[in-house]
């Protein structure tokens, strides 16, 4: 039988007399027992002193920094912690002179003393749901506060557990999402959809709004929901459950995603006695969330919940839902397949845009959400 996680702190540059001096001995060996008492404090150090970890209490969970998965704090479960805190007292009682009885102090015990130590010394509350300025890509972290984005190399104080799986080309210009899915479109819904696709990358729903795309079936709105899906990660979205939105443990499956689908919804999906809860999830408000197994914790919403809804309907419309009630921006007729033959397209562009009430133009509310949301594509 092969022993697959050898996980082990690299300690080639450790300061042992140094730690030794600060915290105490590895372990209190006495006359009658040369094993002793572990020094749990002095493990607990030298673990946070060999890794870039931090542990967020709220959540009940470790991150580690790993530079080899984008730069990013992925969750370390406790069973391969305590592998590792085992493996380090292992590696130091077989190395440091004098030290071999010290690896006969590696059961349970020891090991959760330890673990319950760094839980304190590497704590970290909110750790991921600050407003971050800075995207996680395979090629390194695009800064955004700057005036054009700049791309640097990955270093463990830009916090985020996601990253987006595209590499950053400045010079790519995406031909195939421009001819298929965006050129059917009105110059001002090709900049809203890319502005919408940007705030998704941020990863941050400052606009505190969530999309609906609306139309007759092939007309290219399930197509646009997987571009989002890809360009944004599959492990970073999650699927939009209305109708379970109110159930105890269904918030907490959102913990740590960054857009959430609702894939083919029905039409009167915001009808659901669950979906009152959108506008939490959307409008910036803390969420009482609970995981199985786990203790209550609370979300910031503006870290993680995006709403992008497909569903079928006969005018092919997409609608931003806030706050104030839902605004609907009709798309172009000539992307709507003819409702007879479904082949061809209808003659025609509708332009405009309405309100809900259809009453006036809601361009004006439209151009502050396009002015506000930092994109990437131009």
């Amino acid at each position: 039988m092969s022993i697959h996680n050898k996980l082990l702190s690299d300690a080639t540059n450790l300061d042992l007399a140094a730690l030794i001096n600060t915290y105490g001995p590895p372990h209190y060996p006495t006359k009658r027992d040369p094993a002793g008492r572990l020094n749990e404090v002095f493990w607990a150090h030298y673990f946070a002193t060999l890794n870039e970890i931090l542990y967020e209490n709220l959540e009940g969970d470790f991150y580690q920094y790993c530079e080899k998965r984008s730069g990013i704090f992925y969750r370390l479960s406790e069973h391969l912690l305590r592998q590792q805190i085992s493996n380090d007292i292992l590696n130091g009682a077989n190395n440091w002179p004098g030290y071999l009885p010290m690896a006969q102090l590696r059961n349970s015990r020891h090991i959760a003393g330890v673990h319950s130590h760094l839980k304190g010394i590497v704590e970290k509350e909110g750790a991921f749901n600050c407003q971050r300025d800075y995207i996680h890509l395979p090629n390194g972290v695009l800064l955004l506060d700057t005036d054009k984005p700049k791309l640097v190399g990955f270093d463990p104080k830009y916090i985020s557990r996601n990253s987006i799986p595209i590499h950053y080309d400045p010079s790519a210009t995406c031909p195939m999402f421009k001819d298929k899915l965006l050129a059917p479109l009105t110059a001002d819904d090709r900049k809203l959809i890319k502005k919408l696709f940007g705030m998704y990358l941020c990863g941050n729903n400052f606009l505190q709004v969530f999309a609906i795309l609306q139309g007759v079936e092939e007309s290219g709105k399930s197509q646009l929901a997987i571009v989002a899906r890809e360009l944004i990660g599959r492990c970073n979205c999650a699927e939009l459950r209305v109708a379970h939105l109110d159930e105890r443990f269904e918030i907490g499956r959102y913990l740590g995603k960054i857009l959430l689908i609702g894939a083919d919804v029905a039409g009167d999906f915001l009808s659901h006695s669950s979906a009152f809860r959108i506008k939490g999830m959307v409008g910036g408000d803390f969420l009482t969330c609970e995981r199985k197994n786990s203790n209550l914790l609370f979300v910031k919403s503006y870290d993680a919940f995006h709403g992008y809804c497909p569903y079928h309907n006969r005018n092919g419309t997409i609608t931003w839902y806030n706050g104030d009630g839902p605004c609907e921006a009709v798309l172009p007729q000539s992307i709507i397949p003819n409702q007879e033959t479904k082949s061809g397209w209808n003659s025609g562009e509708r332009q405009s845009l309405r309100t809900w009430d259809g009453s006036e133009p809601i361009l004006h509310r439209l151009s502050s959400m396009r002015s506000a949301i930092s994109s990437l594509a131009h």
